[in-house]
């Protein structure tokens, strides 16, 4: 008998449960509770038109061919059966946007057939030069996410170079997030965006202002992903030199979110992975009020975490907005009076505890006649591995939890395996031994191309960057 979407999701969840190491196994685990994992494709289209001082991919990414549209599909299938139904999905490579918007656009597409949940994961810069392309990403084909790096460890970007600092770079951000509220007015689609930055010892201090910035424009953006440097691909070995410590980083972090945050509120596989913050901003013109899901040491926020954890997430269908899951909710809370009880003396409890917030806010949207703009938001450290660090026990211990993993040859591969191992690289020179894919759209890079591109920083002209009109 065919199992359901449902049937498969509780099977593969306990699977992923049952794998975890007796000490993983803990309240805040979010790993075989509401998620199997996460996947990602790789060398869909390895080449790139950067040239950047902090990267994965190897010495011959631009030498190689874009995948053919059947092998893609292939790495998509195993993504489908190793995560399930809603299965989150990292369309990446290289650049994948270099490739012409129908190859792109169909990749998406199939994703989302096949019952994934795809986000496209790009330095953007297409998107800024021809707004068009995403526009018809998100209306013709489906794309319904987006995580888009920006930071001065990049290299290629037009009207950047490598005097900038993070806070200059404010220009190409601003830049984004104006196109995506555009996106979204002008399809009247759900489009969500992220962004991510490589954190390094040169540009640590700066990371202050990065916050800031998306604290600032939370309605754009729901994610900021960082990424210590790790000593990969051709990432340049001075960069990778002075190991960039977390410490320093969640202390720019809190420092910009103007309160001490926990810092360990849920794990996804191993807690040296990654650290993930759900959070509540809440605007009243410019002031801001910051709620976290999960508070250092608070008994209360982490029982009540796993009792939701355990009873709505296996329900829920995470590709769906809160109003999508709403009939789902209301059942649950229903069917389960103890924790709907639970959920509403916890909710009266909260609502003291943060007594003092609250009534800021309220006071603020009285004195500016204003009511308050209210949304979620996530910051994320996500620590990957160099060399040395996956022959220690303790990294031994994180591949075998890994939660992000890639297809290669019907086994899903840890994405720490596949760069700091050289598998990436061999697959490189497995991709050259290939014949060459005739060109089927004239909007694909020529490997000559390419190259020029990658090297052209041009120094930054005097006043506002000149981004396609937005």
């Amino acid at each position: 008998m065919t199992e359901t979407p449902q049937q498969e999701r509780t099977r593969l969840l306990a699977a992923r449960w049952e794998s975890l190491a007796p000490e993983l196994k803990t309240k805040t685990q979010l790993i075989g509770k509401t998620a199997v994992a996460c996947g990602a494709t790789h060398h869909v289209m390895e080449r790139c038109n950067f040239s950047c001082t902090c990267c994965y991919l190897g010495a011959d990414a631009n030498k190689t061919e874009p995948l053919p549209f059947e092998d893609v599909a292939k790495q998509l299938d195993a993504i489908r059966e190793h995560l399930g139904d809603g299965g989150k999905t990292q369309i990446t490579a290289g650049e994948v946007t270099l490739l012409p918007l129908e190859e792109l656009g169909r990749i998406v597409r199939y994703a989302l057939e096949i019952g994934l949940d795809p986000m496209v994961m790009t330095h953007g810069q297409r998107f800024l030069d021809e707004p068009e392309y995403l526009i018809a990403l998100v209306r013709d084909y489906g794309l319904s996410k987006v995580s888009i790096h920006v930071d001065t460890t990049q290299r290629g970007r037009h009207g950047c170079d490598s005097r900038m600092s993070e806070a200059d770079l404010h220009r190409v951000r601003d830049a984004f997030a104006q196109l995506i509220r555009r996106v979204r007015r002008e399809t009247g689609l759900p489009f969500e965006a992220a962004s991510t930055v490589t954190v390094t010892q040169g540009n640590l201090e700066s990371m202050h202002a990065v916050v800031e910035w998306f604290l600032s424009n939370c309605d754009a953006f729901r994610m900021l992903s960082f990424q210590p440097v790790a000593d990969v691909g051709r990432t340049r070995k001075h960069q990778s030199a002075v190991e960039v410590q977390n410490e320093a980083l969640w202390e720019e972090v809190t420092s910009a979110c103007g309160r001490v945050l926990n810092a360990t509120p849920m794990h996804f596989g191993h807690p040296k992975c990654n650290t993930t913050v759900p959070m509540v901003i809440a605007r009243v013109g410019r002031e801001r009020v910051i709620f976290e899901a999960i508070r250092e040491k608070s008994d209360a926020d982490e029982s009540i975490f796993q009792a939701a954890v355990e009873t709505i997430g296996p329900a829920m269908d995470w590709t769906r907005s809160i109003v999508g899951n709403l009939p789902a909710l209301l059942k649950i809370m229903y069917s389960k009076p103890r924790f709907t009880l639970g959920v509403m003396n916890y909710s009266i409890r909260r609502v003291w505890d943060e007594r003092q917030r609250i009534l800021k806010l309220i006071g603020l949207s009285v004195y500016q006649l204003k009511l308050p703009k209210v949304k979620p938001f996530i910051l994320v450290v996500h620590n990957f591995m160099s060399p040395g660090e996956m022959d220690t026990e303790v990294g031994k211990a994180r591949l075998e939890a890994c939660v992000f993993k890639v297809p290669v040859d019907g086994q899903m591969i840890s994405m720490c395996e596949m760069n700091a191992s050289g598998l990436r690289a061999k697959i490189d020179q497995m991709q050259l031994k290939r014949p060459k894919v005739v060109e089927s759209a004239p909007d694909r890079l020529a490997p000559s191309r390419i190259r020029e591109s990658r090297l052209h920083t041009p120094t930054p002209e005097p006043g506002p960057v000149p981004f396609a009109e937005l």
